[in-house]
């Protein structure tokens, strides 16, 4: 499953869910002369869901729930095969023929890059790459050289990709995760924003540790989750937004709001005024799947504002100056903006969205990155309790008049 990052993020998360029907796929991975390929790696994108092909080539991933999901076949010698597809009310089964990978054949790559120039640029990347948290200061790479890196000096641009499995331990949460990444961009000429995106597949591995190690990580990971997109997407699913101490506000753009704010500024009460239900956006596909009529929530609103209030924005993101301005008084809490891009949105009851264009994401939302990742069937622990919501109204602030 795509990830895409910049100075806003395309974040595609697929939460867990209470007990619910699952299911199985299966299928087998050939060669294009149907020869099966026998050590195949099958996964299920930013999931713990990973197999190998048997010597008859046959896979299985048992215990799936409903879902939009990315299965991702690889194998050496081989491109890898990627398959998006939404398993909804049955088992699943497919076919898959590899294509041998040409590339491999040229396997020699002219680099004028100086060791001393690829490290800085490295570490240009991992800081992109892994965040700027915490967390990240606990994360790390262990094969950095399979980390392509090309730079454009003239444009101030620093690419990167990887043909094998990035192996990354993350000893803040507790997982190691296998990326295998497509593309990575640093744009530092883009109007003055420093531009970040990249894009790839990975899954997840539970890290071995002693019962002290495992209750810190559940932790760390119950407190990664609470007020992070999946958590949220699952709140809106069932309609429990509130409750799960979300704030929402829906608004015009930036420039819209402020010159309403200056000219008509009683209009700003319709904008500072929380939503908790979008009933009127959302339509019912069936038990698993909801679709968010986007089309529609853009002829009233180009912006959602979201603040999960239970929680204040951590230290270690205000004093790198993450923080974003907010445009009227809000209750204290993680701010996030959410910008409508597509015309629909399906989120499931497991918290995933598709597709992950359709929306993008700044403020806290945009500031985790790989650090912060948690993988698709990531569960609260049974008996957690939830942090309390805050409650406050919010205040309309009209900004100075140039005159």
């Amino acid at each position: 499953m795509k990830k895409l990052l910049y100075f806003f993020i395309f974040l595609t998360y697929i939460g867990a869910a209470s007990a619910q029907q699952t299911y199985t796929i299966t299928g087998t991975v050939t060669d294009d002369k149907d020869v099966p390929i026998p050590g195949a790696t099958i996964f299920i994108g930013d999931s713990r869901k990973v197999t190998a092909s048997d010597k008859d080539g046959r896979f299985t991933l048992p215990q799936v729930r409903p879902g939009n999901y990315n299965l991702v076949v690889k194998m050496i010698g081989y491109e890898v095969l990627q398959h998006a597809f939404m398993l909804q009310n049955k088992d699943a089964r497919f076919r898959f023929k590899l294509q041998e990978d040409n590339v491999m054949l040229n396997t020699v790559e002219i680099n004028a890059m100086s060791l001393a120039e690829r490290k800085r640029l490295l570490a240009i990347f991992l800081d992109c790459f892994l965040g700027r948290s915490k967390n990240a200061a606990q994360c790390k790479i262990l094969n950095t050289d399979d980390i392509k890196l090309r730079f454009d000096k003239k444009n101030f641009l620093l690419t990167a990709s990887s043909s094998e499995f990035l192996i990354i331990e993350n000893k803040a949460l507790g997982y190691r995760m296998k990326y295998l990444l497509n593309r990575f961009l640093y744009d530092r000429s883009a109007l003055g924003n420093n531009l970040i995106s990249f894009d790839g597949t990975l899954f997840f591995e539970d890290m071995t540790g002693n019962l002290r190690q495992q209750k810190r990580w559940e932790e760390e990971r119950v407190n990664i989750y609470f007020g992070s997109v999946p958590h949220y997407y699952r709140s809106l699913f069932s309609n429990t937004l509130e409750e799960n101490g979300f704030v929402t506000y829906i608004v015009p753009n930036p420039t819209a709001f402020n010159n309403m704010a200056i000219k008509n500024p009683d209009k700003l009460k319709k904008y500072t005024k929380s939503v908790n239900t979008f009933n009127r956006y959302i339509k019912a596909v069936d038990d698993n799947f909801k679709s968010f009529e986007l089309s529609l929530l853009s002829k009233d609103s180009t912006e959602m504002y979201i603040l999960y209030t239970p929680k204040n924005e951590p230290a270690d993101f205000v004093e790198r100056g993450n923080v974003m301005q907010r445009p009227f008084k809000m209750p204290p809490g993680q701010f996030s903006i959410v910008r409508p891009t597509g015309d629909s949105l399906l989120i499931s009851r497991n918290g995933d969205i598709s597709p992950a264009a359709s929306v993008l994401f700044s403020g806290f939302w945009a500031w985790g990155q790989v650090a912060s990742f948690l993988p698709s069937d990531y569960t609260v622990p049974a008996g957690t309790q939830l942090p309390k919501p805050r409650k406050m109204t919010a205040t309309a602030i009209a900004p100075k008049s140039s005159n």
